[in-house]
């Protein structure tokens, strides 16, 4: 890194320790300090800075007296402690207005360590502040809530309502039940205007906490939304889309779903178990056949329009439905369910000359893992089965890693727990994983199950906490492999510096000899020093 790159790094250290001793600091100084914390967010975008400030560490005094010690800690922890030690101290004084004023500004920061920076220290407010001050700050973010409420931003992931929704939802995970069940209250409450229906969809699809609602209002948010989903599938022959220019048509379905998915977070469960949680059987046996029934009355209004822009709001109405049902899973007993699956095989398979149908390929995928909880003939003469065996070949033929992704845990899910015993009927001969990575020509089914053995393997491991013996057995053979190799370059290099001479190849300066540069000497010195260690390391590292 070049001089003046470190410089920088330099003055933020400093920065950063001048706001950990800002109590011995005057009023001015205080404030000073507070109108730089913009001028440290700027830096902190560069990308030199912001990438060293996840990995370097600055050393710090931890305790007092006899028990201090010298400690490391990363460069990014300690500006977020620094920051929450010089809001505290400047919490009664005249230089809080002007972090106030930071922190509003910045709360639609684009850069993400900087963003992170500044929910941080708003989440740290509501958590220590008082009562009045965090709610009176709530109630400012949700009045500018509702100046950003439109329709055509609502589905945008980075517009600013979506970014706004997602700040409050964050912070509301760190206030009390009263506070949430009162932004609840007042920006969605019993209102079913056009406005309360966009605010509740971009709160829900940010995460907003429902688990921290208050029952009575958690069961009467269901009630409700379940309700107006029912109302608009039954009016959905009477409103045609081509009416609807705005992609707020069939919000109640983008607002069941995006609760569903609430409702996964609540019960803590990995994003790969698709199905396997348990949601009130009570409220959710009331989302019924009627659902599937919309999806394939969905499905032929797609096929059957030429409209461009009608077509891509009946695949985005697809997608959700298709990941509802898949939350449900009472409907996959249901009679129309052969019929749902027929139709998804005529919209993905017959008709899956359709650009835009990667959109849907996420819900599509929950819809197959659901699969487990149905009735699965493996007879070749089967419309459904066979329907079913089409969609996974689809599916696992996909070669965008993400979709590949997407179509191997569905998979993983659905082959774990089903009761089929003809697994291969699933697997095409030409899945993604059957092709020889270098080539990308050689379709193998026997690599397929290799691999897919091997993203099981990973999946499973994410959720294990402490490594099986065969996991420390493999560990340990790489690393006596490592300190083979460290040995041998060891060796290597010890060679190297045997040759401090070199001969010149010249006539008339045959007799000549040159040393090699010092640089060269000391590199290589250190070299085989660093190498040294590593040996020493993982000869201990064995040993314990």
């Amino acid at each position: 890194m070049g001089r003046a790159r470190i410089l920088i790094i330099g003055r933020v250290a400093l920065f950063i320790s001048l706001l950990r001793v800002s109590l011995e600091l005057d009023e001015d100084v205080k404030v000073g300090i507070a109108k730089k914390l913009q001028w440290c967010l700027d830096t902190l975008v560069e990308e030199d800075v912001y990438s060293n400030m996840l990995i370097l560490q600055i050393p710090l005094i931890s305790g007092s007296g006899k028990t201090a010690q010298l400690v490391w800690q990363p460069l990014f922890t300690s500006l977020l402690n620094a920051i929450k030690t010089f809001m505290i101290v400047i919490s009664s004084s005249k230089a809080w207005p002007e972090l106030e004023s930071f922190l509003l500004e910045d709360m639609f920061h684009p850069h993400f360590l900087c963003w992170e920076i500044v929910m941080e220290c708003w989440c740290f407010v509501l958590r220590y502040a008082e009562t009045e001050f965090a709610t009176n700050i709530i109630g400012k973010l949700c009045s500018l809530l509702k100046l950003l409420a439109s329709s055509d931003s609502v589905l945008l992931p980075n517009s600013s309502l979506r970014k706004l929704a997602r700040s409050i939802c964050v912070l509301l995970t760190h206030g009390t039940q009263a506070m949430i069940n009162q932004v609840y209250v007042s920006l969605i409450g019993d209102d079913r205007s056009q406005l309360s229906s966009i605010l509740c969809l971009a709160l829900f699809i940010e995460g907003f906490p429902l688990k921290l609602l208050s029952d009575e209002l958690r069961h009467t948010a269901l009630k409700r939304i379940i309700s107006d989903h029912f109302e608009f599938i039954e009016s959905f022959h009477e409103a045609p889309l081509v009416a609807h220019a705005s992609g707020l048509f069939g919000i109640p379905v983008f607002i069941l779903s995006a609760y569903l998915q609430s409702l996964l977070d609540f019960f803590s469960v990995q994003p790969s178990n698709y199905l396997n949680f348990f949601c009130n059987p009570t409220s959710l046996s009331d989302i019924d056949a009627r659902t599937l029934k919309f999806m394939v009355s969905i499905g032929l209004n797609y096929r059957n329009s030429a409209d461009e822009k009608v077509k891509e709001h009946y695949l985005r109405l697809l997608g959700e439905i298709l990941g509802i049902i898949a939350s449900v899973k009472h409907l996959y007993t249901s009679h129309d369910i052969e019929e749902a699956i027929l139709e998804l095989q005529n919209i993905f398979i017959s008709a899956g000359l359709d650009a835009q149908l990667y959109k849907c390929k996420p819900g599509l995928a929950q819809f197959m893992a659901g699969l487990i909880h149905m009735e699965i003939s493996e007879k070749d003469d089967n419309a459904k089965s066979c329907a079913v065996w089409e969609l996974y070949h689809m599916l696992l033929k996909e070669r965008h890693w993400a979709f590949i992704h997407l179509a191997l845990t569905a998979f993983g899910y659905f082959a774990a727990r089903t009761k089929c015993n003809q697994l291969w009927r699933f697997v095409p001969d030409d899945a993604a994983l059957s092709y020889d990575a270098v080539s990308g020509e050689k379709a193998n089914k026997d690599r397929f199950m290799h691999d897919f053995k091997a993203f099981l393997e990973k999946e499973m491991a994410l959720l294990t906490i402490e490594p099986c013996p065969k996991k420390l057995e493999l560990l340990g053979r790489e690393g006596r492999l490592l300190k083979e190799m460290v040995h041998k370059i060891s060796d290597i290099a010890g060679d190297e510096m045997g040759c401090e001479t070199m001969d010149i190849d010249d006539n008339q300066q045959s007799n000549k000899k040159r040393k090699l540069p010092d640089g060269f000497n000391r590199g290589v010195d250190l070299l085989k020093s660093g190498l040294k260690v590593i040996g020493e390391g993982l000869s201990q590292w064995q040993l314990n």
